[in-house]
């Protein structure tokens, strides 16, 4: 099977089965919801909605699986993996190893000869997440504050394979151009060649990546379960979840194959962000109201303004 079919349909089957969690109030509660956001689902009066005791072995089989979490801590671990998946196939790719020709032979086999990424695209686009990754994992070692809470093991798996995933999608659409070019770390500058769509796709990038890190370090200034109010918290509940999907909008952009407006591999993740970070925007959304009063954030978006 094509190794671009298989990432944007596990981006693609992520995002379904997290909307069809979201919409049943047992699955919800069990699966997406962690951390402070981890309270009952509620009525339209404000009610905690209290499910049916059911002594199903799909309940109970919900139920262990449920039980099963991770310290909150480990949260880490996907930036670490993030940063790992971008050496090792920074690696395979200059070298064309043996792994990244396993891909390369699958693509070429079974591709639907799409048109291919250019290799000075195949380079940035990888430096920027490289850069995305090691920024990530260096704010989580300096600006993460201890905690006793936990996250859903599934959820942790998600992030894991989410993250190691995406060491691949920013060259998986140039197999083509890899194959018909060397790289070597000399050549690397002279390979990112300016184009209409970097000048977009990077700016927009470096925007995202500077109000992300704006709002984490806003974030951990602040007294734990506080209510943030300043910067761009004062018109969006969770800005810093806008700035993830505009930095992967940058890398979609940027990473476009000459004839297309968007890298269709990378458009994917875009939606997967959208939808994972939407859900968890609305859950902070009812825990914020809940805690701090409905008034406290009236007015305020909860990820994309004017939207949602």
């Amino acid at each position: 099977m094509d190794p671009v079919q298989v990432l944007r349909n596990f981006y693609l089957l992520s995002s379904t089965l997290l909307v069809s969690f979201n919409v049943v109030p047992s699955l919800q509660q069990r699966f997406l919801k962690y951390g402070a956001r981890a309270t009952k689902v509620k009525d339209e009066h404000g009610k905690p909605i209290e499910e049916p005791e059911s002594n199903s072995r799909l309940s109970q089989l919900m139920d262990l699986l449920a039980s099963f979490g991770v310290p909150h801590s480990w949260f880490t671990h996907f930036y670490i993996a993030s940063v790992a998946s971008s050496v090792f196939w920074a690696i395979q790719v200059a070298r064309k190893g043996l792994v990244f020709r396993f891909l390369a032979e699958l693509h070429l086999d079974h591709s639907v000869n799409e048109p291919s990424m250019t290799i000075d695209q195949v380079v940035l686009v990888w430096a920027l997440m490289a850069i995305q990754g090691c920024r990530r994992l260096y704010e989580c070692i300096t600006l993460t504050k201890p905690t006793t809470s936990k996250m859903g093991a599934a959820a942790y798996l998600l992030g894991l394979v989410f993250y190691l995933a995406m060491g691949v999608v920013v060259w998986v659409e140039g197999i083509p151009s890899i194959l018909a070019n060397d790289i070597s770390f000399l050549s690397l500058a002279t390979m990112i060649q300016p184009s209409v769509k970097t000048a977009i796709g990077v700016p927009l990038f470096l925007l995202g990546l500077i109000a992300q890190n704006t709002c984490h370090t806003y974030l951990a200034s602040l007294k734990k379960y506080s209510l943030p109010k300043e910067g761009l918290f004062r018109g969006i509940i969770s800005p810093h979840y806008t700035s993830e999907c505009v930095i992967y909008l940058g890398l979609a952009i940027a990473g476009a194959p000459p004839g297309q407006p968007l890298n269709k591999t990378i458009a994917t993740v875009v939606f997967f962000e959208a939808i994972n970070l939407g859900i968890t925007a609305e859950s902070t959304r009812a825990w914020y109201s809940e805690k701090f009063g409905a008034k406290s954030i009236e007015g305020r978006w909860r990820i994309f303004p004017y939207v949602y």
